[in-house]
């Protein structure tokens, strides 16, 4: 049994407004994601840098590259606006990022465009340009792997990457 649950988006796509990735589960395809515009942010970028951006462009700048930890037992308002989420795997709690530099509260939910990412990874299918459909049913295929990973005591991380990842040919 693997101690960890290892989330990889693949940044391959960098729009002028969006980007485009897609989101691997310990190596299986699970969905597409759609983030806020990519500025090539890494761990080597200074924090003030992406603080000046994202004061420049609010809610429109996209995590650095890197590798963070996911808390599972994020509690936020969604299930106040967004009924479904009650009865979602994780129930009103959602798949928040730590530790990523110039950032808080970065989730990982779902959503159809550009205007509802604010900084977090929207999940779906890239079946519209520059947006996603199917949400619903990519987030709770994607919360139902972090829920039994969190009830086997897994830690959970998610790499976001601009590289094509080894395990797809």
């Amino acid at each position: 049994m693997a101690k960890t649950l290892e989330i990889y988006v693949w940044r391959f796509a960098n729009k002028p407004q969006y980007t485009i990735g897609r989101i691997y589960v310990n190596g299986k395809y699970i969905c597409d994601s759609l983030e806020d515009k990519n500025y090539d942010f890494d761990e080597k970028t200074p924090v003030s840098t992406i603080r000046q951006t994202k004061k420049e462009h609010p809610a429109a700048v996209a995590i650095p590259y890197g590798r963070y930890l996911v808390d599972v037992s994020c509690a936020r308002g969604f299930a106040n606006t967004h009924r479904w989420y009650l009865t979602a795997p994780l129930g009103s709690h959602i798949p928040c990022l730590v530790g990523v530099p110039g950032y808080s509260g970065i989730l990982i939910h779902c959503g159809s465009n550009k205007d509802h990412t604010a900084g977090c990874i929207l999940v779906g299918r890239n079946t519209v340009k520059g947006g996603l459909t199917d949400g619903m049913e990519c987030y709770i295929k994607f919360a139902t792997l972090l829920r039994d990973a969190n009830a086997q005591g897994m830690k959970i991380y998610a790499t976001i990457s601009k590289e094509k990842p080894d395990f797809i040919q």
